[in-house]
């Protein structure tokens, strides 16, 4: 009896295996999908053909529910350009910003460019290749922007164009720095000369002698600072304040070299130097802050 119930179930589970079978082929026919015979992925062709769908002018056309490839790439604005640029083309390079979108490039290897938000870009200047390695960049606005070479040669940028400045033919300049673009001081190997939008005149009273100034920076007219070295063989750092009308020049901790120095204001100013040498200048004293390395310190900004 078993048996026979058995072999009578199973033409039946054969049955019903074709009808749910051709339910299916209807349910996927009638959603536009073949049920093994021509594919149905487009509409019907121009021939009528569900299997020739219309591909457009081309076998190589995409479709179109097909992502663009091009939509899959990083924003322009990625960190990206700014790796490239600054991680492999470049050595040892300055930068000088007016803002985020509107940053200034100059580097050891004499490549100047601009990075204006999205592409960091070139700059094509006259005579590029008579320039040495630049060293110093500094800038006012982004019309008012200078570099300077190891051989004290200076760039200037108009906005439009870069141009050697003139008035330092034969007087090789150290650093630059100023509070605005009729107010710029120029440190020179024998002294500091200042531009009033016109002219540079050197300064009848200038730094202090004796000392090599290596380093020029201020927060107005009336605050500029430098920073060298003074001495002969036991050589120390110096530290020289002008006020627009003298000079001053405090005493110093015992450090060996400044290297870099930045200002915030009349009594917020930081140098440093060799052997993790980190010096404050508050208007009137110069202290030795505490730091936890000797390695040493090269440049400072903030």
């Amino acid at each position: 009896m078993t048996a026979q119930t058995g072999g009578m179930e199973a033409p039946m589970r054969n049955e019903e295996r074709r009808l749910f079978g051709l339910v299916l082929c209807m349910l996927v026919l009638a959603a536009g999908q073949g049920c093994g015979s021509a594919s149905m992925d487009g509409e019907l062709g121009p021939t009528g053909d569900p299997g020739a769908a219309d591909v457009g002018d081309g076998p190589n056309q995409p479709r179109d529910d097909e992502p663009d490839p091009e939509a899959t790439l990083p924003p322009p604005s990625d960190l990206r350009p700014e790796l490239v640029m600054l991680g492999e083309w470049t050595e040892e390079p300055r930068l000088w910003a007016a803002g985020p979108n509107d940053v200034f490039l100059a580097d050891y290897s004499g490549l100047l460019a601009h990075f204006d938000g999205a592409r960091w870009r070139p700059f094509e200047v006259e005579r590029a290749a008579s320039f040495g390695p630049f060293e110093w960049i500094f800038g006012l606005h982004s019309d008012d922007v200078y570099v300077g070479d190891t051989g004290g040669r200076v760039l200037h940028f108009d906005g439009e164009s870069w141009q050697e400045v003139e008035a330092f033919k034969g007087v090789p300049v150290v650093d630059l720095w100023g509070a605005a673009s009729d107010d710029v001081y120029a440190l020179t190997g024998s002294g500091l000369l200042h531009f009033d939008g016109i002219d540079w005149r050197e300064l009848a009273d200038g730094p202090p002698k004796g000392a090599s100034w290596t380093k020029i920076t201020g927060s107005s007219s009336t605050e500029v600072v430098l920073i060298g070295r003074i001495g002969g063989p036991s050589a120390r750092a110096s530290f020289a304040r002008f006020d627009g009308l003298r000079w001053y020049t405090p005493i110093m901790p015992e450090v060996d070299r400044l290297y870099d120095v930045w200002s915030a204001g009349p009594k917020e100013t930081y140098a440093v130097g060799s052997s993790g040498a980190i010096l404050r200048f508050d208007g009137t004293t110069v202290t030795e802050m505490e730091t936890e390395t000797d390695q040493h310190l090269v440049s400072v900004h903030g």
